[in-house]
């Protein structure tokens, strides 16, 4: 079994309703874009505005392979 690791974006529970809201997604749908699973242009603008404007940090959790 190999390690590997994974980026995402942690933002805290109010801020991940900001999101929603904002964004009018669904848990499902931001969850996928911060975890990078989803990649087009409404998710990268998630990952964006979380970093910037919803207190977002980019850090990496280890996934089994």
């Amino acid at each position: 079994m190999q390690v590997k690791m994974q980026k995402i974006i942690s933002v805290s529970i109010k801020n991940r309703e900001e999101l929603k809201k904002k964004y009018q997604c669904s848990q499902t749908t931001l969850y996928n874009a911060l975890a990078y699973k989803t990649m087009n242009r409404r998710a990268d603008a998630i990952r964006q505005d979380a970093l910037d404007n919803f207190g977002g940090v980019e850090s990496e959790k280890p996934v089994l392979n």
